[in-house]
C-alpha cells in the first residue's frame, strides 16, 4: 500500500512540476500577448497610437451630430479596409444622413 501511495505522489509531483514556469518566461509570454498585431487598425495622434471603433475619437465624433450622440447606424471602422476606404464610407453615410450632422460640420464630409 505504501508503494502505491509513494508512486502516485511521485506521478502527481512530476506532473505539477512540469507545468510550473520560471518568472522570466511568464513575463516574456505576457509581453507577447500585449503586442498589437500589425494588421490592427490605428489612428495616429500626437499622443501616440489610438485604437477606435470609429474613424475618429468617439468624443470628437459626438460633437458632429445634432443630438451629441453617435447614431447607431453610423459605420464602424472595418479593420479589413484601409483608413481611406473607412473615411469614404463615413463621408458617404454623413452625406446621406445630413439632417443628423450639425451644419458647421457639413464641409468635413464634402471634401
Amino acid at each position: 500500500m505504501k508503494v502505491i501511495a509513494i508512486s502516485v505522489f511521485c506521478l502527481l509531483s512530476a506532473s505539477l512540476s512540469a507545468q510550473v514556469k520560471p518568472k522570466s518566461e511568464i513575463k516574456k509570454i505576457s509581453a507577447e500577448k500585449k503586442e498589437v498585431p500589425a494588421s490592427t487598425p490605428t489612428a495616429t495622434t500626437n499622443k501616440g497610437v489610438y485604437y477606435s471603433e470609429y474613424i475618429i475619437y468617439p468624443e470628437k465624433l459626438k460633437t458632429y451630430f445634432v443630438s451629441e450622440i453617435i447614431p447607431a447606424e453610423f459605420p464602424h471602422y472595418d479593420k479589413f479596409k484601409t483608413h481611406e476606404e473607412n473615411k469614404e464610407i463615413a463621408k458617404t453615410w454623413a452625406k446621406a444622413n445630413k439632417e443628423l450632422v450639425k451644419p458647421q460640420f457639413w464641409h468635413l464630409f464634402e471634401k
